[in-house]
């Protein structure tokens, strides 16, 4: 609130929405502590049992690091749009070799397009291995086709549930992601001997999808397809109008912050001027409740509680150092 006061709301909304600008805080700095928030998933799966050794769980840490940041950091938009990302592009906290690939889809697809475009981070989540591994793509073939992650991708990561689309086109959609999987390295891999070569529709998309090698491409094509849907427009507007403003938010709010999405392909930052921009917002003030996570960070904010441990504190599990919080 001081920084708030200080610079003026609208001077504030500037800067929260160009984060790189803002310089880290000392908690922040402290994370580097977390040695494993860097690592790749190969590099996690190359020391997995020198780090269990040492008591350091990766998952462990992405989570210390989640809250530490929604605490201390001063580029409290981002941390929101980060949680609001992650709980669109859900992804499970437990799962097969989550240790190993959950940390790095929050750092490289959600952190890193939280706000940029939509697109690009519907592209990359789906080539990155924590979902392929969490919702069965790395079953899926040509032979044998697993229709979860294409499922999801129309009802939680696009158009909705209400979107148009039907059984047929989760079929569809199936067919065109087979041949995308990962490797023994937990990278994303395209292999063309497990893509179904053959048209594929699926709403108002169509590719020849001639060639196994060109499976990827097409994919790929789809996923922006998505994202640039009229439906996807609206879904994200409403969710974002809800997580904002309203559990039922106005229809034209989310029509405005639809509109804005779609005139500006997918970029996340001009729909969030518009929402800031609206009576709708500024009258929501108050109105909303938090959810638990924001009352743990909004009560340690307010009292004032720092990141360096106590005097005499000692780490447990043999590591020798000082949490983050």
């Amino acid at each position: 609130m001081s920084a708030i006061k200080k610079m003026g709301i609208d001077a504030w909304l500037r800067l929260q929405l160009d984060p790189e600008k803002i310089a880290p805080t000392k908690a922040e700095l402290k994370l580097s502590e977390l040695t494993t928030l860097k690592m790749s998933p190969a590099q996690l799966k190359a020391n997995r049992d020198s780090l269990n050794s040492q008591g350091i769980k990766a998952d462990k840490e992405y989570i210390d690091a989640t809250i530490a940041r929604q605490i201390w950091s001063e580029r409290q938009l981002f941390e929101v749009m980060v949680d609001f990302w992650n709980d669109f592009l859900h992804v499970g906290p437990e799962f097969d070799n989550s240790d190993l690939v959950r940390g790095a889809f929050d750092r490289d697809v959600i952190r890193k397009h939280a706000l940029g475009n939509y697109a690009d981070m519907l592209v990359a989540g789906n080539r990155h291995p924590a979902l392929l591994i969490y919702l069965n793509q790395t079953q899926s073939h040509k032979d044998e086709v697993n229709e979860n992650l294409a499922r999801e991708n129309l009802e939680l990561y696009s158009v909705g549930v209400d979107g148009g689309y039907k059984e047929a086109d989760v079929r569809q959609a199936a067919l065109l992601q087979t041949g995308r999987t990962i490797n023994q390295d937990f990278e994303y891999v395209f292999q063309p001997s497990r893509h179904y070569v053959g048209h594929v529709k699926v709403l108002g998309f169509s590719s020849s999808n001639d060639s196994a090698e060109g499976g990827d491409q097409a994919s790929e094509a789809y996923f922006r397809y998505l994202a640039n849907h009229s439906s996807t427009a609206r879904y994200v507007a409403q969710n974002l109008a809800t997580r904002f403003v309203s559990d039922t938010p106005p229809k034209s709010l989310v029509d405005r912050l639809a509109k804005t999405y779609t005139a500006n392909k997918t970029a996340i930052k001009p729909v969030l001027m518009t929402l800031f921009s609206s009576s709708e917002f500024w009258a929501s003030v108050g109105q909303k409740v938090r959810r638990p996570m924001e009352y743990l960070a909004a009560t340690y904010r307010t009292l004032g509680v720092g990141p360096d441990a106590s005097p005499g504190y000692q780490a447990s599990g043999g590591r020798g150092r000082s949490p983050p919080g």
